[in-house]
């Protein structure tokens, strides 16, 4: 799973409101009921023999619908087949209850994935599609619990480092989730601004997110309960300890797939020898070094070089 379902699933569970928020701002018109009609279900699993999904937001909005919310990170040629799947799912699930499907993309996706229709066969699935990468990140700002999702989108009239500091006043707010850091640094990676914003964190004396030390902990641990972990302990000690146990776990495939995610995220191309290269690597610390390189690489050759 691309790093930016796991913060935006991990998000969700922790802060729903945040997902919620991000719809009502860019689409109002799907949530049409009062905050106490707004429950997140315990449990998105679609339960679909013989392979168990996992959708990553759902949430019963007022009496008659239900809200389905998707994030995605990178094109995936599959994607508009498994969000018809997982619409089709939640509505035999839940025949009482109109189901809107949302796609969140922090880059834009290719035009065949962002058309307002799914067909297939005689079914056809309406989808509501957001870019972060073609809004402006002002009106993310607007409210606290969608900036976090502000570093994707495009500067307008702020510079990059004005529009980051708000991004972190937001983040360091009363109340807010330990997960929005995770979401805004993945948002930030798939724009190339990721070094920006953990010098926006250190600025305002807050514990940088590691991307690499977040996608590995996320992987053995789950993101939200790691992140959790993390925040109880102490960021660091709970970090530390999520690639320690990964590595003992002999997580050299887990790592692999991190190096490629990244790569992805930042939209540089892998050749097959690369990436034959990468998955083949048999010492998870090079893996994790190349990883660490993977956020600032000009290029692959460069990456491993």
């Amino acid at each position: 799973m691309a790093s930016s379902d796991r913060a935006f699933r991990a998000l969700a569970r922790a802060s729903p409101r945040s997902i919620l928020a991000l719809v009502h701002r860019l689409a109002p018109a799907l949530i049409v009921a009062d905050d106490d009609e707004i429950v997140a279900l315990d449990d998105p699993n679609l339960d679909l023999p013989p392979h168990p999904r996992e959708a990553d937001f759902v949430a019963r909005v007022g009496a008659p619908s239900l809200l389905h919310v998707e994030c995605q990170g990178y094109r995936d040629p599959d994607f508009a087949d498994r969000i018809f799947g997982y619409h089709l799912a939640l509505a035999l699930r839940h025949p009482d209850r109109r189901v809107r499907s949302c796609a969140v993309w922090l880059r834009p996706p290719a035009a065949s994935q962002r058309a307002p229709t799914v067909r297939r066969g005689d079914v056809t699935v309406a989808i509501t599609t957001f870019v972060l990468g073609e809004l402006d990140a002002v009106t993310l700002l607007e409210a606290p619990e969608t900036a976090c999702f502000a570093p994707a989108a495009q500067l307008g009239a702020l510079s990059l480092e004005t529009m980051l500091d708000r991004v972190v006043s937001a983040l360091a707010r009363a109340g807010a989730s330990p997960l929005e850091p995770a979401m805004a640094a993945v948002a930030a990676l798939s724009r190339g601004r990721y070094p920006e914003l953990v010098r926006a964190m250190q600025r305002a004396n807050m514990q940088p997110v590691i991307i690499e030390d977040l996608v590995d902990y996320g992987y053995d641990l789950g993101l939200a309960e790691g992140m959790e972990r993390g925040m109880e302990r102490g960021m660091e000690r709970g970090i530390e300890r999520g690639i320690e146990r990964g590595i003992e776990r002999g997580s050299r495939e887990t790592l692999a797939r991190a190096v490629l995610d990244v790569l992805e995220a930042r939209g540089l191309p892998v050749t097959d020898d690369q990436r034959a290269r990468i998955a083949c690597e048999g010492d998870p610390h090079v893996l994790q070094a190349w990883h660490r390189r993977a956020v600032v690489a000009a290029s692959v050759d460069d990456l491993l070089g």
